[in-house]
């Protein structure tokens, strides 16, 4: 009188989607190493001053992005097809870096150095410096002595403007180069300047401060500049 039992199916297995590789892990873990450096570098008995590290974390993390861009187009690296860069000059004969080579690293791409370093800012539900106001400064003042410094906070600047932080910094902050690909070390400078504005978030209005940090970048990523000593030209040769 009774039917039988209605089987019921197992349900099938579903797989787990793995999660996504970061391949800027390593990156990122250098950034850590970077800042804790810098920290040793530049503190006196006053502290970090907080728009001189910036600058130059910022004009190195621009520096190695033009880096990563020249790699990338000389490889033919599939992110960078159909990119190119090339070089300005503006009127007294100073030459500069430019084209869409150089933005992807710098303000594009998912990992870019506008990217993480407004990363901070966004947690904090604040409004970060755009792309735009970034490369419309820069393009508008371009070939002038305002190109070289960033926009500064009233009453604030720097010990080191990016030309200089570029020229030296690159020998005084890096770490081993064979601990990172030359293409990746932006992630690094970039993850650096992130976590040292993040760490002064709770104290100090770190919104001017990021866009030091973008201004920086931006100006490293154009400068035509040949360290003495450049750890990262020396791991791509």
């Amino acid at each position: 009188m009774f039917g039988r039992r209605a089987r019921r199916d197992k349900p099938e297995h579903q797989a787990v989607p793995e999660a996504p590789v970061d391949e800027f892990a390593r990156a990122r873990q250098v950034g850590d190493g970077v800042l804790a450096h810098a920290a040793k570098v530049f503190a006196d008995p006053r502290g970090l001053h907080a728009e001189t590290v910036l600058t130059v974390l910022g004009s190195l993390a621009g520096r190695a992005a033009q880096i990563a861009a020249t790699l990338g187009v000389q490889s033919g690296a599939p992110e960078y097809r159909g990119r190119v860069n090339r070089v300005a000059q503006d009127p007294t004969g100073t030459q500069f870096a430019v084209g869409d080579g150089i933005n992807l690293p710098l303000f594009e791409s998912p990992d870019s150095v506008h990217a993480i370093v407004t990363a901070p800012l966004l947690a904090a539900g604040r409004t970060a410096p755009t792309v735009e106001d970034i490369a419309r400064h820069g393009a508008a003042t371009m070939g002038t002595p305002a190109f070289e410094v960033p926009r500064f906070a009233p009453g604030t600047t720097a010990r080191w403007m990016p030309r200089e932080a570029v020229g030296f910094g690159l020998q005084t902050l890096a770490i081993p180069p064979i601990a990172l690909p030359p293409e990746q070390w932006y992630v690094a400078y970039a993850t650096a300047a992130a976590k040292l504005l993040e760490m002064n978030r709770p104290h100090l209005d770190i919104e001017p401060l990021t866009r030091v940090v973008l201004d920086s970048a931006n100006i490293g990523a154009k400068l035509l500049v040949t360290p003495t000593v450049d750890p990262l030209v020396q791991t791509s040769a």
